[in-house]
């Protein structure tokens, strides 16, 4: 009996363990590229890509990451048009009028920098 307990707990770990999802597969096209493009250019090891639910709308944040002091982080809707650019020089924490930070829901890193 000792031996089949710790036999039935791998086994349900095998079956019922989470799995991640894929995400890049379920982003549009056009935002598939972009990140793509995105690749080439973002921080090792702190760039990212995250998507939010804000003011209605699906975006897109492309964060470069900390090798670039003063760059802005470009947010984009699901059809790939600019949205907003928060950071840079000024420190600008607004989109569209308000703080992005306090409106912005249901974050997803949808790629991060190795």
């Amino acid at each position: 009996m000792k031996k089949i307990v710790p036999f039935v707990m791998l086994i349900s770990t095998v079956f019922f363990a989470c799995h991640k999802k894929n995400i890049q597969s379920e982003l549009p096209a056009c935002v598939s590229k972009k990140i793509e493009e995105f690749k080439k250019t973002a921080c090792k090891g702190s760039g990212n890509v995250c998507s939010y639910d804000f003011q209605g709308a699906k975006v897109y944040v492309f964060d470069n990451g900390i090798c670039i002091a003063d760059g802005g982080t470009q947010v984009i809707d699901e059809n790939c048009n600019n949205f907003c650019l928060l950071g840079g020089i000024s420190g600008n924490m607004k989109c569209k009028g308000v703080l992005f930070e306090k409106e912005a829901r249901n974050k997803k890193v949808v790629w991060k920098a190795d």
